[in-house]
């Protein structure tokens, strides 16, 4: 009869699963993830923004300036109008808009729950994820207040939508939504301390808000997307291969150590009674 060592089988099976990934490998991703920030507006005005942008009173002032002197020098014709939250102000390099790099990873981390909770349900094409950043600025609220209070605006877009059909047919959408939450008002020490400590921590808070409005929404939206079925893959097959003949290749081998007794109390020469359960999975690491 021949036996088969644990060590054996796991490693067949390791290798079964390998070969039955590389054949998967060469599929297109089922989702696929992207960002970016809308246009200017009319006149160089802010619409979207990369960085955080802060807009304090000084820059209004500036810009009312500009327009009494555009005003003057075409002879008395006023200047274009302008809101405050469209003013340039200043940048803030090292604090991203949230839909970069924090929403875009819970974003994706919601649809690999989903994925996992789904295994046999795939999209026919390649479904894109897109994340559309808006305002995210640290704006002042009154202009005639010295001590004005200050309050971080966000708002992104969030859209599933299907391939690309080419220069003069837009891409199909399953769903879009815009999350802006409700902004935080506090002075503008009170932000900018410990630089700007006050507006990472609430960066965190708006990121969880829209993921999780985003969650809420992914199964009605996928729901509409075409999907096909997927077979039971090779992997899980292979894994639960791997177990069964451990288990298997342990209870033939009369000498084999359980795992579960292979650490003894100090002193203690006693082997471990088996136990009437199923044998535990050998560790990985087993030689």
């Amino acid at each position: 009869m021949i036996k088969v060592s644990t060590k054996a089988a796991l490693l067949a099976a390791t290798l079964f699963a390998c070969n039955a990934q590389a054949e998967d490998s060469t599929t297109e991703p089922a989702f696929t993830y992207e960002f970016g920030v809308l246009n200017a507006g009319d006149g160089g005005r802010n619409n979207g923004d990369e960085v955080l942008r802060v807009v304090r009173r000084e820059h209004t002032g500036k810009a009312i300036g500009l327009q009494v002197l555009t005003g003057v020098l075409a002879g008395g014709i006023g200047g274009v109008g302008f809101k405050k939250s469209q003013l340039h102000g200043e940048k803030v390099r090292d604090i991203p808009n949230p839909g970069r790099d924090l929403l875009l990873a819970e974003v994706r981390r919601r649809i690999e729950q989903w994925q996992a909770s789904h295994p046999e349900q795939a999209p026919q094409e390649p479904v894109t994820v897109s994340l559309i950043g808006g305002d995210w600025v640290l704006l002042y609220q009154e202009l005639d207040e010295e001590k004005t209070p200050y309050e971080l605006r966000y708002r992104t877009s969030l859209t599933l939508k299907g391939p690309s059909r080419g220069f003069f047919k837009a891409s199909k959408t399953y769903g879009s939504v815009e999350c802006a939450p409700e902004p935080v008002v506090q002075g503008y020490e009170a932000w900018a301390d410990a630089e700007f400590a006050g507006v990472k921590s609430a960066r965190l808070a708006y990121v969880e808000q829209c993921a999780a409005q985003f969650a809420e929404l992914i199964p009605t939206w996928l729901a509409v997307v075409p999907m096909r079925e997927v077979p039971v893959t090779a992997t899980a097959t292979a894994t639960a291969m791997a177990m069964a003949t451990a288990t298997a290749a342990d209870a033939a081998e009369p000498g084999a150590e359980s795992p579960s007794a292979a650490v003894e109390a100090p002193g203690d020469d006693a082997q471990a009674p088996i136990q009437d359960s199923l044998p535990a999975a050998p560790a990985s690491g087993e030689g």
